[in-house]
């Protein structure tokens, strides 16, 4: 097997790597200048297929119904739930949208997720440089606000206890493969988790 000869790519903190990229972004600029009048065309037109203001179907979890929406205008996903019956006020349970504004982030994929089992917590892992290692964070819907507990280099993988106090989570390797499954505690220190 031949070396990876672009292996030093992946320092994106190198100065080196960054005007690298930089010339590379003008370079193809340059080349694909003349196709500019079709490159908008063609947005204009993904767009206008797109329904922005959309609604997934409300999936029934105990006395809960969950689904989540985009607004137009917006590029993330809001979720929500109602309580009993659809016909229930909304509660809006994370809206990335105010969470992209709050943490001033560029980028934010949402990894797993899941409300614990007395419908009291949301977890959920979050994405904010595309790398594929998200941070694990814990919201009270009671309160709306944000627990402590915060968990960094997780991978997709999340599911609560049935005590609703804990969940489990996956890390990974130096290759980036999921190899440890951890438990957490609410409120306890992660370096404790087993």
């Amino acid at each position: 097997m031949s070396p990876d000869k672009y292996a030093w790519l992946r320092d994106k903190d190198n100065p080196a790597v960054l005007d690298y990229l930089k010339k590379e972004n003008e370079a193809t600029e340059q080349v694909m200048a003349e196709t500019a009048p079709l490159q908008e065309s063609l947005i204009k037109e993904f767009k206008g297929r797109i329904k922005e203001t959309d609604e997934t179907v409300p999936a029934k979890l105990d006395n809960y119904y969950y689904y989540s929406r985009t607004v137009a205008g917006e590029q993330y996903e809001i979720y929500c739930r109602k309580a009993e019956s659809l016909t229930a006020p909304e509660e809006i349970i994370l809206n990335l949208n105010d969470l992209v504004r709050e943490w001033q982030a560029s980028y934010l994929s949402l990894g797993s997720s899941g409300v614990s089992p007395d419908h009291r917590y949301l977890a959920a892992g979050f994405d904010l440089d595309g790398g594929e290692s998200f941070t694990i964070k814990v919201k009270d819907l009671k309160t709306g606000a944000w627990l402590s507990d915060e968990i960094k280099d997780t991978y997709y993988s999340l599911a609560w206890a049935a005590n609703s106090q804990s969940f489990f989570y996956t890390k990974f390797d130096a290759t980036h493969r999921p190899d440890r499954i951890y438990h957490h505690i609410l409120g306890q220190d992660v370096a404790s988790d087993k």
